[in-house]
């Protein structure tokens, strides 16, 4: 039998956010979840709430104030009223954050939340750390294969129904692209220019977002929970940023790079799709641009880029 970690209760009138929550739980442990959509739920089964490790709650239950409500009862429940709770919510209003405080409120974040920044209360809460039998000298030898990573966040995307979003640079010079993440002082031109390239764009990305390099110099960038219109924003954020680091060195994003991004589910339910499709934009602009003059060996080139998916690794 497998050792639980503990009993959650999810408290959100949401049925997709508390999908959100309980996702993200099964990712970090083994938990058993209790979800409560509604006070009458609550009140049904409150005598029973026996051995509650955490509560996840929203103050909005669907309202603020039968929310604080709720947080009273909860603080009343003989079963809960040490139980640490973390708030989850839209509401920023600073007399809601100094009242979650006078119930000993643990930890208090507003949605749409990054799932690091919840993982890191829960585990912080619950010392999921000091339970873990992992050495961590052993970590750096832990790799998991890049597909299968992106397979890993299609999957979550589709299970809590959100968007996901993904931006491709590919370079428009294989030959003097650098072999890998590692640049020396000095070096080429060109060495130096990915290298701003790489640490300018990850600067520039959220901390759930995910960029990896191929070692052609392209440059994938995983951004979940983002729709094509937030992918696009993304898109020119990265470019203005990499321009300004490459401003030094008189080259720019459009030199060095083709680039497009494609959202999920809408462009493609997997990554060979989604990737293709993104190709299929660079090439059609390229193609545009060139007025169809475009060499058959770049298009050759363009074509070959959705095989290459081997040689990805993330350096989030």
């Amino acid at each position: 039998m497998i050792a639980m970690d503990g009993t959650i209760l999810v408290m959100d009138y949401s049925a997709s956010e508390r999908k959100k929550v309980t996702t993200l739980l099964e990712n970090i442990g083994s938990f058993n979840f209790i979800e409560i959509p509604n006070t009458a739920r609550y009140h049904l089964i409150a005598d029973s709430l026996k051995n509650i490790s955490l509560v996840i709650f929203d103050i909005e239950f669907p309202s603020e104030s039968i929310g604080f409500d709720m947080l009273s009862a909860i603080r009343k429940n003989a079963f809960l009223s040490d139980v640490p709770i973390i708030i989850i919510t839209k509401s920023d209003k600073l007399n809601n954050r100094t009242r979650a405080l006078d119930y000993e409120v643990c930890d208090y974040i507003l949605k749409p939340f990054e799932y690091k920044r919840l993982e890191a209360s829960i585990r912080c809460l619950l010392k999921l750390e000091s339970k873990s039998s992992y050495k961590t000298e052993e970590f750096e030898k832990i790799a998991m294969p890049f597909e299968s990573y992106v397979s890993r966040e299609l999957k979550l995307a589709g299970r809590i129904k959100q968007p996901l979003s993904i931006i491709l640079f590919t370079s428009k010079n294989s030959a003097s692209v650098p072999k890998n993440n590692i640049y020396p002082n000095g070096g080429t031109p060109d060495v130096k220019a990915f290298s701003i390239v790489t640490e300018k764009a990850r600067s520039s990305l959220r901390s759930t977002d995910t960029i990896a390099q191929n070692v052609n110099g392209d440059i994938i960038v995983i951004l979940p929970c983002t729709d094509s219109t937030g992918s696009g924003k993304v898109n020119e954020k990265l470019r203005k940023n990499i321009d300004s680091g490459l401003s030094d060195i008189n080259l720019t994003c459009e030199e060095l790079f083709n680039y497009a991004d494609v959202t999920y589910p809408d462009e493609g339910i997997d990554f060979k799709i989604l990737i293709e499709n993104a190709l299929k934009k660079i090439s059609h602009k390229e193609e545009l641009k060139m007025i169809a003059s475009v060499p058959p060996e770049t298009r050759e080139y363009i074509r070959r880029k959705y095989n290459q998916f081997n040689g990805w690794s993330i350096f989030k």
